[in-house]
């Protein structure tokens, strides 16, 4: 188990622990029994906590945070960034149990919990219906420059698209009608191009498939501290999910990471995925960007990249907007101190 702590203003202190992720041969080995090691109840009893705060993601995680909290009698503050609870052990019949085990377990930890956090406005929705409790949304946080960077600068009428992001989860399939769409810009005369950023297992399995689009420029890897410049450089920003409903089932309440990254960088959004999914209907919601929702629509795209190509102050607009909802949403400062406060709050009714 990962542990990360951070100390309050009284002195007191809260648990942070991350999500396990483990093999096929490994999931019956997540349901057996756990008990907490005499070491780590000596640490927590010597660190004093006010609140486990967690992310979950398995069963032993769940069993070692629920066990915390039973025996330190402090509440549990769930963080769900993803539906996991919805996905895990759904695909093999084998592991019914598993799933018994493992909404057992987490009705327990909600039990215990004054409240939960979830990655986005949807999935707060949904999991209050579901659970009938409050659970606030605490979204992917960035920092976002105090006033406007400014357009990218390409010589003559040039406009650059960018992606950055993975192409796991059949996203390249949907990456491909894009480039398809630019493509056909191009070759009507448009001076627009496409740079794809993806990890380099990504690059190598699915570069061949981008091999017939001369709109394609570049595909290659970026680095984590690059990423923040490097989307400052284009025009556009690409956003592509799945439209194959077992891909969806797993992104549906998700927001990626790189949205809010794409709007701090004040550039606008090319969303293309179905419209259920959060983070495509996210971005259409706030006007940061334009969404195309309907699968293999690729006079769509071209529609809509044709918009942003020739209207420079669209382009402008849906990237200030973006950039305001950042500040106001996804600001890492803003956001830290809301985080602070809620887990305060979670540790007052633990105490009352």
């Amino acid at each position: 188990m990962r542990e990360d702590s951070g100390r309050s203003a009284d002195g007191r202190h809260g648990i942070a622990g991350g999500a396990v992720k483990g093999s096929a041969l490994a999931s019956f080995a997540d349901a057996v029994p756990f008990r907490l090691p005499q070491d780590l109840i000596e640490w927590v009893a010597k660190f004093d906590p006010q609140v486990i705060y967690s992310p979950l993601g398995s069963i032993r995680m769940m069993s070692a945070a629920l066990q915390l909290s039973q025996r330190f009698d402090i509440p549990i503050v769930p963080h769900f960034m993803d539906d996991w609870p919805s996905t895990v052990y759904m695909d093999d019949a084998r592991y019914f149990p598993l799933r018994r085990i493992l909404r057992n377990k987490l009705e327990k930890i909600l039990s215990r919990a004054p409240f939960g956090l979830t990655i986005c406005d949807d999935m707060s929705g949904e999991y209050g219906r579901r659970h009938g409790m409050r659970f606030e949304a605490f979204m992917n946080c960035v920092d976002v420059p105090a006033q406007s960077v400014g357009e990218a600068r390409h010589g003559g009428g040039e406009v650059v698209f960018g992606y950055v992001g993975g192409l796991h989860l059949n996203r390249w399939k949907s990456l491909c009608d894009v480039a398809a769409a630019l493509q056909a810009a191009k070759d009507a005369g448009s001076d627009v191009w496409l740079d794809i950023f993806a990890p380099e297992a990504d690059i190598r399995a699915y570069r061949s498939e981008f091999d017939g689009f001369t709109a394609v420029r570049n595909m290659g890897s970026l680095g984590y501290s690059d990423v923040r410049e490097t989307l400052r450089n284009y025009d556009v920003l690409v956003h592509v999910e799945s439209f194959l409903p077992a891909d969806s089932r797993y992104t549906r309440l998700s927001i990626s990471t790189k949205i809010p990254q794409y709007m701090a960088a004040g550039r606008p959004i090319l969303a293309y995925g179905p419209d259920t999914l959060s983070s495509i209907a996210y971005v259409a919601r706030v006007g940061a960007g334009l969404a195309v929702t309907k699968e293999g629509d690729v006079p769509g795209l071209l529609d809509g990249a044709r918009r942003l190509i020739g209207l420079p102050g669209l382009r402008t607009q849906l990237g200030e907007t973006g950039r305001n909802v950042a500040s106001e949403r996804h600001d890492a400062a803003r956001e830290r101190k809301r985080l602070m406060a809620l887990l305060a709050s979670a540790a007052a009714k633990g105490e009352a």
